[in-house]
């Protein structure tokens, strides 16, 4: 099992204003294991369609934490604090795909 969310280098500071929360957020919550696949990825790194002007990207393939960001695990409670969370530093979750999440500022539009 994986527990270690490493924060990557180069992130916009609004970008790691979010892992740090998100990753918060998987403490207080006791998600943290993640299969050793789902991370944190850069926007300018993503190889993806979708994503690529978000502040953070966040896989979540099945891991723990991956009720939080994906509605087939039916946690809507999980996912509506978690986007709280987000909007009190003015970001919102935009869930791409089954398997991952961009982070963007709530004023933006979506891709």
């Amino acid at each position: 099992m994986a527990n270690d969310w490493p924060i990557p280098e180069g992130l916009d500071p609004r970008g790691r204003l979010a892992a740090e929360l998100i990753y918060q957020f998987f403490v207080d919550k006791g998600i943290t294991e993640h299969g050793d696949s789902d991370r944190f990825h850069l926007p300018a790194e993503w190889n993806q369609r979708w994503g690529r002007k978000s502040l953070l990207i966040i896989t979540h393939d099945g891991g723990a934490h991956s009720a939080a960001f994906n509605e087939a695990y039916e946690q809507h409670s999980l996912m509506a604090e978690l986007r709280h969370r987000l909007s009190t530093i003015g970001l919102v979750p935009e869930h791409y795909a089954s398997w991952y999440t961009g982070i963007r500022p709530l004023e933006s539009q979506s891709e």
